[in-house]
Order: structure tokens, then C-alpha cells, then sequence
């Protein structure tokens, strides 16, 4: 139901709908959160929310929803830290993430704590194909990416990341890497062996960061593109994957 000019916050009764594979309702004028009964729908595979008003904290109780392939939310107005739960889903289905274009440290009223990758994604997302997490004001290091061998695209542009490319990151340990944009960050030092610009790769990057010597000579990196910013009761469920607190 992309593009319905639906407006509103998401009806907790959604979560009633058990059978639900896929939530699609980009492009409207939906607010408020995504409600906590969500966390009923396990045979969720999809949730598309892209490109509405949403605000608040993004919903954190993925380990629920254990058949779920893709997230895509960018372009809303979420604040707050990226979801650790969405690497605590056991046997994680999980391959496309799309959290972008949203400035989570920022609520109009006091700044967030930093917003940053959490660990929990780099150990239990073995199936990840697609990231992309830019312009949303990431900060701190990455980290070992070894477990994301399935990773095709990568996206980190324009964040506040510090600290170097992790050598873990290159076509040894991601045969099918397509592209990685890391371009607008504060990263520094020389790019792992197997990750070289020209070899199947489009690989953008500042002139801070370096081509690693042993990589095929290539030219100067490639200029930053442009980029713009970018009420009925519930049932009773027990347990934590439920309602949560019922409200207007």
C-alpha cells in the first residue's frame, strides 16, 4: 500500500494479522512509532516503512520475528540507537537492513547518546547481503566484519565514523561484494589487500583513506558525489513479545 497517502500511526491491531509475510507501506504520511505488537506477526519475511513521518525509538524486539529477510525504514524521523536485536534473532534470515537518511541523534530537544553498530550485528547476521546505514549520524569504529560473508553492498556514507577500514572487509571473506560507500566520514589509513577499487568493486572513499599498495595501480579516489540529506484494548499476550504498554 506504498504511496496511499495513508496517514496516522500504525494501528496496534496490526499485530492481530498472524499470517502477515509482508508489510509494505512506503511513501505515505504515516507517524508516531511502530507499535510493539508487531512482534506478533512470526511469519513477517518483509517490513517496508520507507519514506513516512515516523518518529521515536525504532522498534527493538526483532528476536521475535524469526522469518524476517528485509527491514527497510529510511526516511523517517526515528531517534535513538539502532535496534541490537535485530542480531539476536536465532538461525537470522535477515539480509537486506535500510536504516538511512534519518539523523538518530537528534529528537529537537537533547542529543542522543552516540549511535553506533551494534556488536550484536556483527555476530549474528550470517546472511546479511545489504547494508545500508548512511547519513544517519553513526559514529565510533567499525569492527570485525568477518561473519557478513555474504555481504554484497555496503553503504556508510556521509557518518561520523572514525578509526580505519576493517581488513576484514574485501572480496577474501565477501566473494559477492558489489559496492562500498564510505565516503563523508572521518575515517583514516589504508584500505585491507582485498579490498581494491577497480577489481569488480565500486569502492567509494575520501582522501584520507588509502589503496593498499599491493592492490593494482588505480587513479586518485573517486570524487564524493553530491548527496541530500536527507484505540480498541489489545488481547492479553503473555510474554515479551506482545502489545507492550497501550496507549494513544
Amino acid at each position: 500500500m506504498g504511496g496511499h497517502e495513508l496517514s496516522g500511526p500504525l494501528p496496534k491491531e496490526l499485530g492481530l494479522l498472524t499470517k502477515l509475510e509482508e508489510v509494505s507501506l512506503t511513501s505515505n504520511h504515516i507517524d508516531g512509532p511502530i507499535p510493539d505488537s508487531i512482534s506478533q506477526l512470526e511469519n513477517l519475511r518483509s517490513l517496508t516503512l520507507s519514506y513516512n513521518w515516523m518518529t521515536g525509538p525504532i522498534f527493538d524486539k526483532f528476536e521475535c520475528l524469526p522469518n524476517l529477510e528485509s527491514l527497510q525504514v529510511e526516511n523517517n524521523k526515528f531517534v535513538g540507537a539502532l535496534p541490537k536485536s535485530l542480531g539476536s534473532i536465532a538461525k537470522s534470515q535477515i539480509k537486506v537492513i535500510s536504516i538511512s537518511n534519518i539523523d538518530l541523534t537528534d529528537d529537537g530537544q537533547q542529543p542522543n547518546p552516540p549511535v553506533v553498530i551494534p556488536n550484536t550485528w556483527y555476530k549474528g547476521l550470517p546472511k546479511l547481503q545489504s547494508l545500508n546505514l548512511g547519513t544517519i549520524g553513526l559514529s565510533g569504529k567499525l569492527k570485525d566484519m568477518k561473519k557478513w560473508q555474504n555481504l554484497e553492498d555496503l553503504d556508510l556514507r556521509q557518518n561520523d565514523l572514525t578509526g580505519t577500514v576493517p581488513g576484514s572487509l574485501g572480496t577474501k571473506w565477501m566473494p559477492g561484494l558489489n559496492y562500498f560507500y564510505i565516503f563523508g566520514n572521518d575515517l583514516t589509513g589504508t584500505m585491507g589487500k582485498y579490498l581494491c577499487p577497480g577489481s569488480g568493486v565500486n569502492i567509494v572513499f575520501d582522501n584520507s583513506v588509502s589503496v593498499n599498495e599491493a592492490c593494482p595501480s588505480v587513479s586518485s579516489p573517486v570524487t564524493t558525489p553530491t548527496v541530500s540529506p536527507v484505540t480498541s484494548p489489545p488481547v492479553a499476550i503473555v510474554g515479551t513479545c506482545g502489545w507492550g504498554t497501550v496507549g494513544n
